[in-house]
């Protein structure tokens, strides 16, 4: 089976919302509507002055002073013109999360974690990107994914992009739809832990339910120990 990265995100697992059925204690996932991706790009890119207090909070959260605040922009600003970051906090570079983690994130004990989707899928994330207009590099990005540097397979996810971004079947309650018919084992952190054919079956089960998108099976990896 192929399976093509499509990009890495810094993000933790958060308290898992009480309209969530999985009996897990927190919920680890690339869609925002969940979990915080990092950097904050309505703090750290985005110039428009409704984010000022967003800023200030940023900064805050981080913990770090104005001198290194500017400097996280000025890098956010710089890889976003290169094409190695992107709408939803997406990385392109692996090398690129890590430093970020590493050099303004590190106090928030966050994960770098990447998600990969088979190669029967690819064509229909691409096609729903390329009409959202978000992302100008989306043929370089869907590289085959390195066994060897891919990190460590965590779970599974059920994702559909969404207006530059993921929604997971989890922002919706779709996992009770999911446990009317079928065992659906999760681990601590919410990501699905059956078999990747299972997934498929999942993901095509709650087609047409909740957001408008297509929901699409993805395998999750995690790039740091904790």
């Amino acid at each position: 089976m192929l399976l093509y990265n499509f990009g890495y995100y810094i993000t933790k697992p958060a308290s898992k919302p009480e309209y969530i059925s999985l009996k897990c204690s927190h919920i680890l996932t690339v869609s925002d509507c969940i979990c915080s991706l990092h950097p904050n790009l309505k703090a750290t890119f985005w110039q428009n002055k409704e984010y000022e207090e967003e800023r200030r909070d940023y900064q805050k959260l981080l913990g770090i002073s104005d001198v290194e605040f500017n400097n996280l922009k000025v890098e956010v600003s710089g890889i976003f013109a290169d094409y190695h970051l992107d709408v939803g906090s997406r990385f392109t570079m692996l090398s690129e999360a890590l430093h970020f983690r590493e050099k303004y994130l590190r106090s928030l004990n966050l994960k770098v974690i990447s998600i990969a989707l088979e190669d029967e899928f690819k064509d229909i994330l691409r096609d729903f990107i390329i009409e959202d207009r978000c992302m100008d590099n989306i043929e370089a990005d869907l590289i085959l994914v390195n066994q060897e540097a891919g990190g460590e397979l965590i779970g599974y996810d059920i994702l559909g992009w969404d207006t530059s971004g993921f929604h997971s079947y989890l922002c919706n309650g779709l996992d009770k739809d999911i446990l009317e018919k079928y065992d659906l084992s999760v681990n601590n952190v919410g990501l699905i832990q059956n078999g990747y054919e299972d997934v498929k079956i999942f993901a095509e089960h709650i087609k047409g339910k909740g957001e408008p998108v297509d929901w699409l099976p993805f395998s999750v990896y995690e790039h740091t120990v904790l």
